[in-house]
């Protein structure tokens, strides 16, 4: 009997915590209403309607999320900043969604993709006649590679579906008999748009990981691994920075060059980018496609069996100075990309932020070396 009346409070209790809370059931009651009254003439089906519901929910979700996260402040921005702060609470006031997706597998593929749209306000650019958009680009992807001993320096890659190794899916080549190994490719890009037109880069993070997580040794620039002397040649992409103060600004010949170009209207100014684009760092040639890599366009991999992780990031000046002087936020180069990689649309498990700090500002690490060097000789 006691028995029988512990198992009859036990499923009490587990009816009890399956019951539909208070809000949930005013949710529900909502929608119904606003479902019936929108059908009752019979233009609409519920349907249609509930999918618009649901999908605009969505949208007001993540917009949420982005709002949370600002508010948070993770990189201390606004700490200290007054004026900081006040340009985060107008940008979230003239922020909608327009739409995002989060995708992953359980073999490990991950995807986001998120299209964020500013309305036009008054501080904006008068050349700005709508809106403008950011598009965040998020892809996660399990690889097999092949090592061919210690005395290679890259392997390739291999088919998904042959962890043996037969085929190597860069080059075509046999690769059978040669151990496979698991490696993680991790691609990241911010681009921005203007009343609806052509896309820009703004920045470009790519990881090629030599295992299915991240390497507990220090990662390595991909450039690195081109250059013989282990130093990688960064003369090119830190030309591109040459017209650019320390905060960011750019100097007073290449601000009345890009004003100038403002002035043209977005048209112009999309046709000239697009004349330009060969003049970009040439691993950056083809980043206008979000899961492109240099590598596998040249047939080759940057996974290495040596536990060791590569990476490559980029920003385009040109770009992040014309989305702050478009979108009117006064942030130096800094402040920017920080605040670009608040957005809640990649994963944390990969220093991505730390990769892309390092490709721009540098570590700093040559001049200590340079300096611990002539303590020595002294």
């Amino acid at each position: 009997s006691t028995l029988n009346i512990g198992n009859i409070s036990s499923w009490c209790i587990i009816r009890f915590d399956n019951m539909p809370s208070e809000l949930t059931n005013s949710v529900r009651s909502a929608i119904t209403a606003f479902v019936a009254n929108k059908t009752s003439d019979g233009e609409h089906l519920p349907a249609d309607i509930l999918r618009i519901v649901r999908d605009e929910a969505s949208n007001l979700l993540e917009r949420q999320l982005i709002c949370d996260t600002l508010d948070a402040d993770p990189y201390k921005l606004c700490e200290d900043d007054k004026d900081i702060r006040r340009q985060m609470q107008r940008f979230q006031q003239i922020l909608n969604v327009v739409s995002c997706s989060r995708t992953k597998t359980l073999e490990g593929h991950v995807n986001f993709h998120c299209v964020v749209e500013l309305s036009r306000d008054a501080k904006m650019n008068k050349n700005i006649r709508d809106c403008i958009r950011l598009e965040f680009t998020y892809d996660r992807s399990p690889v097999s590679y092949s090592d061919h001993g210690s005395g290679s320096s890259q392997g390739c890659l291999l088919d998904d579906d042959d962890d043996d190794g037969n085929v190597s899916m860069a080059t075509g080549t046999s690769t059978s008999g040669v151990k496979a190994n698991k490696g993680t490719r991790v691609m990241y890009s911010i681009d921005f748009s203007r009343d609806y037109g052509q896309r820009q880069r703004l920045t470009t993070i790519e990881v090629m990981a030599s295992g299915e997580g991240p390497s507990a040794e220090q990662a390595i620039p991909m450039e690195d691994d081109d250059d013989d002397n282990g130093k990688g040649d960064r003369s090119e992409e830190e030309d591109v920075w040459e017209d650019y103060d320390e905060d960011g600004e750019p100097e007073e010949e290449s601000a009345e060059k890009m004003d100038a170009e403002n002035e043209k209207g977005a048209a112009e100014t999309y046709k000239s980018k697009s004349e330009n684009v060969s003049k970009k760092p040439a691993h950056e040639e083809d980043r206008d496609d979000a899961n492109s890599s240099k590598y596998a366009a040249n047939g080759m991999t940057a996974f290495v069996a040596d536990g060791k992780d590569r990476y490559a990031a980029y920003v385009d000046p040109e770009s992040l100075y014309e989305f702050l002087s478009c979108t009117g936020l006064a942030f130096d180069e800094a402040t920017a990309i920080y605040f670009l990689m608040t957005f809640p649309f990649f994963e944390h498990e990969w220093d991505l932020l730390g990769f892309l700090l390092d490709a721009v500002f540098g570590d700093g690490g040559d001049d200590s070396d340079e300096e611990e060097a002539g303590d020595d000789e002294g």
